[in-house]
This record gives C-alpha cells, structure tokens and sequence, in this order.
C-alpha cells in the first residue's frame, strides 16, 4: 500500500509483556475473523506513551505493568486497509494482578489470552492483522 492510498494515520502503543521466555498476546475479533495481538492500543490526546500502555493494559487485562525499556516501532494496516498504524511498543511486565479479560470497556471484543514463546507466536497458528506484527517480534525477542 503507498501513503497516498492511505486515509488516516493512528498512533498505538503496544507491550511486550514479558514472563520468562513468554509473552502475552490477545485473540481479539475484528473485521476480518480473529486476529492475535500485543496489549495496547490508540493514545489518548495529551497521554505519554508510558500513559497510554498502562491505561491500555488496565483496561484489557485488569493488571498494572511496569515499563522496563521502549523496544521500538512496527507500521501496521489497520483492518479496513485506508489506514496505517505505527505501532511503538515497549518491553514490559505485570506488576500488579491477575489477568482478567471479561473487565475490558471493549465489551467482548477480546475472546482470549495466552502466553507465548517466539517460536509458537510465529507459527501459522496465530493469525495477525497483517505480518508487520510478526516481522517485529522475529527481529526483536
């Protein structure tokens, strides 16, 4: 897709948050079937980014996170594909809580989790939005 194609451009803070040689990903409906995710999502206007991942992370899985380090950025297309996404994501884990996704402001829209290694993530198991994702996390964990 070229820029010029595009409609909209979003700013999403993701996290990587880590347990051991695991991390979370959400399943999560969307237009285009069930998709697997990072925690996170779209900055509120006058949030940091840090803001942003914890409000994020609150609201989907109900847990506290502390922010360990930034890890960098993906650009993805979101699922009506006239917008792209950068995606700024940070390494991270639960500080506080129990994962509880049935408390999410979403209503339902986030069906599952489950902690994963690089090696299941890749697989073809867990279907994304697009390969930027995965791209990412192959050059990056």
């Amino acid at each position: 897709m070229k820029g010029e194609d595009v409609d909209d451009y979003r700013i999403s803070i993701k996290g990587v948050v880590a347990a051991g040689e695991k991390f979370l990903v959400l399943a999560q409906n969307s237009s285009i079937g069930l998709i697997w995710t990072l925690p996170g999502g779209r900055v509120e206007p006058g949030e940091t980014p840090e803001e942003t991942l914890n409000r994020e992370v609150l609201e989907e899985i109900a847990c506290k996170i502390k922010i360990i380090r930034p890890m960098g950025y993906y650009w993805a297309v979101g699922t009506n594909s006239k917008r792209w996404v950068c995606c700024i994501t940070y390494l991270c884990e639960i500080s506080l809580g129990e994962i509880d996704i049935t408390k999410n402001p979403d209503g339902g829209k986030i069906i599952e989790y489950r902690w994963v290694t690089k090696e299941e993530f890749l697989a073809d198991e867990y279907r994304v939005a697009d390969g930027t994702i995965k791209d990412f996390i192959r050059r990056e964990i």
